[in-house]
């Protein structure tokens, strides 16, 4: 669900001319993490997804 929810948000966005921020580093989003969490990684295609419609 959440790949979901990001990749229709980032869609949105790029529809709408909006500036997409690069994607953060890791090394920089695992030193803010609470301990005991961890960073789970994956990626959207905006453009595949625009093809399913």
């Amino acid at each position: 669900m959440k790949e979901e929810a990001l990749i229709l948000m980032l869609t949105c966005m790029d529809d709408d001319g909006d500036d997409i921020p690069p994607a953060s580093p890791a090394e920089k989003l695992i030193e803010q993490l609470p301990k005991g969490a961890s960073l789970v990684n994956f990626v959207v295609d905006t453009d595949k997804f625009r093809e399913m419609d």
